[in-house]
């Protein structure tokens, strides 16, 4: 019998999340269940003859980490894993480091060489610096120091830091074009307004020309475009989304958002796939792994996805299990579920990640080709509209002379 209903009653991006604690054959069973409201959460519950103990809304907890500078970072991982293969004492390589660092990155470094001298870990002194160290890296260093596998694992840890700002960068390359061509469409509007309405209004004024209603609508809206106060509302506008993206619940509901949602929710689960593999090839259990990848979630659609399979795995679920359960593709579950039978959780973990970044820049590529025409015809048709309502009075005035 499953510990938790998680996803069951409800589609994957619906519903509230609830932690139930139950009774099953004199055996209490807790877990999470997602559902429309409380009322169908009991009823999810009792269907399955539980006797329902307790039940109560679950909030995963907001990221309590650090993302820190990870393009800083992944070259510092680098060059410190040079050096412990090279034998250099820590101490003098930090203060090599220290000396070709960036300058913003010098303070850091600094704290991190005084800490070390005192005394204290190399894992304790990154963990002082989360502006520069991405917080969820500091367990994996912490078990490395254990396990003797530090130069390898600082390789492991600047690959995934690596691969994961390329993912971002890919992912921001697909969505800067259709901006970019959007964002083309305003200016030329706007040089339409600024230069050719008042010189059109004057002309159909002075001639008398009668101004067809499409004209008129079209020459209102452009004459809007001009006004300064336009452009102020619409300044503010942007400065409140902007704002409003610090808000969890408008970034859940970019989530859903058809192109914008997708592409973020899946570019997250790579980023936690090679985020946990590269922990437990570190030596951290997976218990805590699953805790730090977690933490280190921003979408919020994803972090309420991992923390479930956390609750799940915590419970004696299979991974495998809590993967399928929780919006994970397919290949991810089946890869974790030979995992359990392996045993090598980080290379299988790792095969998916990479196969499942193939597919996505795959659908990138595709879904940019896609949009490449649309946009462009909405471009020409937006400047074939505009151009056509200016000209309809001037063919309207020629067949009348």
């Amino acid at each position: 019998m499953k510990n938790s209903l998680a996803g069951l009653v409800d589609g994957p991006l619906r519903g509230r999340m609830y932690r139930f604690e139950v009774r099953e054959d004199g055996r209490r069973r807790s877990g999470v269940i997602r559902a429309d409201n409380r009322q169908t959460a009991i009823a999810a519950l009792t269907e399955r003859r539980w006797i329902l103990l307790h039940l109560d809304e679950y909030q995963p907890p907001k990221p309590a980490v650090s993302s820190g500078n990870p393009r800083e970072a992944a070259g510092f991982f680098r060059q410190l894993a040079v050096m412990y293969r090279s034998g250099v004492h820590l101490t003098d390589g930090l203060q090599v480091l220290l000396k070709q660092a960036h300058r913003s990155s010098r303070p850091l470094l600094r704290e991190m060489l005084v800490r070390l001298l005192a005394g204290g870990r190399i894992s304790q002194a990154m963990r002082a610096c989360p502006s520069l160290i991405p917080t969820w890296c500091v367990p994996a260093v912490a078990a490395a120091e254990v396990s003797g596998t530090m130069a390898s694992t600082l390789d492991r840890l600047a690959a995934t830091l690596e691969h994961a700002q390329a993912l971002r960068h890919r992912i921001r390359q697909a969505l800067t074009y259709p901006t970019w061509v959007l964002g083309l469409g305003l200016v030329l509007n706007l040089a339409l307004a600024r230069s050719l309405v008042p010189a059109f209004s004057r002309a159909f004024q002075q001639a008398e020309v009668p101004v067809p209603a499409f004209t008129r609508a079209v020459l209102s809206a452009t004459g809007a475009l001009g006004d300064p106060r336009t452009w102020l509302l619409v300044t503010c506008l942007v400065g409140l989304a902007w704002l409003g993206l610090r808000w969890e619940g408008l970034q859940a509901w970019l989530d859903r958002w058809p192109l914008v949602g997708p592409l973020r929710l899946k570019g997250g689960r790579i980023a936690a796939l090679q985020m946990l593999a590269t922990l437990l090839e570190a030596g951290v259990p997976l218990q805590n792994a699953l805790t730090v990848t977690a933490q280190a979630a921003t979408a919020p659609t994803l972090l309420a996805d991992l923390e479930a399979i956390h609750l799940e795995v915590l419970e004696g679920s299979p991974l495998s299990e809590a993967l399928e359960r929780h919006n994970f593709s397919p290949m991810a579950s089946q890869f974790a579920r030979a995992a359990e039978e392996s045993g090598g959780y980080p290379d299988l973990l790792r095969r998916v990640a990479e196969s499942e970044q193939e597919a996505l820049d795959l659908a990138l590529e595709t879904t940019t080709r896609l949009l490449e025409p649309i946009l462009v015809g909405l471009l020409g048709l937006v400047i074939g509209t505009v151009s056509i309502a200016f000209f309809l009075p001037l063919y309207s005035a020629a067949a009348s002379w």
